[in-house]
């Protein structure tokens, strides 16, 4: 028995004797590369736990709890510098709010920081090779097949939206009673992007989901992104969560409903005559239709299809949302928008819509405070130097090694004083007049991948703000807590919802 423990300590100070040599060739390398390229080092967070860095995921589960990441976000920058080092389950992980980092990173550096390893992985099984979960020839693939299909769809699917956007309208109480916005809006898109995405809608609107083909999918899909999430949030380790069959099983029944709706697009179209098929094309634009008259294969279809339908379905609800957020706690801002928006007097047209500046300035200023994504990981594939980050002042250059992951965190930059002025946390549209902010605003990320769905985002939040105004003439908020509280479940959304009263325009 003494020499079976003779033995295990022999075999663990060896272990540990290999684990301090290769750490210490590490950082002797990493030191003649930083001279090489004419690098400074990174400031390093302070872990209390330097083997795992489980410290500081310790910080980050409490402060979603706490329903405020960003206040400890911003204190670990300004204790750190924008840019700093830290451990994050025994790998390096760098964190940046610097938009000259960003700005290489998602252009001139695009090709050096992949988010397949991240997200591949834990996603494969539900959403498949399409445009989220992958990189290089795959994306572009994805992308060169995506982007023309929002291009069109941001001009000719308003006549279709505007009728999810009366149902919605017609069913809020006028009574003067307090709603929760924000679930009447979850239904508005859920109904506008399974008729974009499908060509059928879920009619949630109409009472019409419960035994429907859309029902099955939403909740299908809510069951498997928890599972992806989960997955997401230990990396490495999350192999502790074994097979996970059930969510396998989920995602089957989902891709079931999926190819139900593909198998219904390919039968449409190869009983119509070409004539047919043009002349409802210029009606409405339908992504599912696109991708089966361009010949797409039947698997891709479906991948490319989960793709747009993970991030259209809460996305844009959750935006639209927290611009009456704001609006119900901003009276005066309420007033001078509702009379820029009465003031047109032109059907509500993509152009109409964009001509509206202050509108512009409030939808600029509720995405620079509140976002459902404020943060994208990236791993890095090829040694690359970061302009900013080194140094005393962290202003010189920096080394990112291949294996690194960098959280680019431009909810952090969109709060940053340096840029924004000392009121960064204030709600002021007024601030957008005259400005023109390229890297240091950045919503709908920036470079290549750059959301395709855009403009199409943008045209339909303006244009349920403005329906709104001109349905409504005031707006009270009706949530004790003033503050915006996050909640996270996949996105980030406000926890205790848009609580409001509204008084009907006479």
């Amino acid at each position: 028995m003494g020499a079976l423990i003779d033995r295990s300590v022999w075999i663990i100070l060896i272990v540990l004797t290999v684990y301090a040599c290769k750490r210490l060739t590490q950082y002797h390398l990493h030191k003649i590369s930083l001279r090489r390229h004419g690098c400074s080092t990174l400031p390093k967070y302070p872990h209390k736990d330097p083997i795992l860095g489980l410290d500081l995921f310790y910080n980050f589960i409490k402060s979603i709890q706490d329903g405020n990441t960003i206040a400890p976000d911003m204190r670990r920058h300004e204790e750190n510098g924008k840019t700093y080092e830290a451990n994050s389950w025994g790998s390096t992980m760098i964190f940046t709010m610097d938009a000259s980092n960003m700005q290489t990173m998602f252009t001139s550096a695009f090709d050096n920081f992949t988010v397949a390893s991240l997200r591949y992985g834990p996603s494969i099984p539900l959403l498949g090779s399409g445009i989220f979960t992958t990189d290089g020839r795959q994306w572009q693939h994805s992308r060169d097949l995506i982007k023309p299909i929002f291009a069109r769809a941001q001009i000719s699917n308003l006549d279709a939206f505007e009728k999810h956007v009366k149902r919605m309208i017609d069913s809020l109480p006028r009574d003067g009673s307090t709603i929760e916005l924000q679930q009447y809006f979850k239904l508005l898109f859920l109904d506008q992007s399974t008729e974009f995405i499908f060509g059928e809608s879920a009619d949630t609107l109409l009472g019409k989901e419960s035994d429907s083909d859309a029902h099955q999918l939403r909740t299908g899909f809510d069951n498997a992104m928890s599972c992806i999430h989960t997955r997401w949030f230990l990396g490495k380790f999350s192999f502790l969560l074994g097979p996970q069959l059930e969510y396998r099983r989920t995602c089957a029944k989902v891709h079931t409903v999926v190819e139900k709706y593909i198998d219904k697009s390919i039968q449409k179209y190869r009983s119509r005559v070409a004539k047919e098929v043009q002349e409802e094309r210029g009606q409405k634009c339908v992504l599912l239709d696109e991708l089966v008259q361009a010949g797409v294969e039947r698997m891709d279809i479906r991948d490319q299809v989960l793709g747009v339908f993970f991030p259209a379905r809460d996305t844009t609800a959750i935006g639209v949302g927290n611009v009456f957020f704001y609006l119900a706690r901003y009276p005066d801002v309420w007033k001078k928008l509702r009379t820029e928006a009465l003031a047109v007097d032109q059907p509500l047209t993509f152009e109409s819509l964009k001509s509206l500046k202050y509108l512009s300035y409030v939808i600029n200023e509720t995405f620079r405070l509140v976002l459902p994504a404020s943060r994208t990981l990236r791993t890095c594939v090829k040694t690359t130097v970061l302009p900013h980050g080194g140094g005393p002042d962290g202003m010189s250059p920096i080394l990112v090694q291949p294996g690194t992951q960098i959280d680019t965190n431009f909810r952090a930059m969109h709060l940053d004083t340096s840029i924004w002025g000392h009121d960064a946390a204030i709600f002021r549209p007024e601030r957008w007049e005259g400005m023109k902010p390229l890297w240091q605003y950045i919503p709908f990320l920036g470079g290549k991948r750059m959301c395709p769905a855009q403009q199409m985002v943008l045209t339909e939040t303006a244009y349920v703000i403005v329906r709104m105004l001109q349905e409504f003439s005031d707006i009270e908020n009706r949530d004790p807590v003033k503050e915006y509280v996050e909640a996270y479940i996949f996105t980030m959304e406000s926890k205790n919802g848009v609580r409001v009263s509204l008084t009907p325009a006479k």
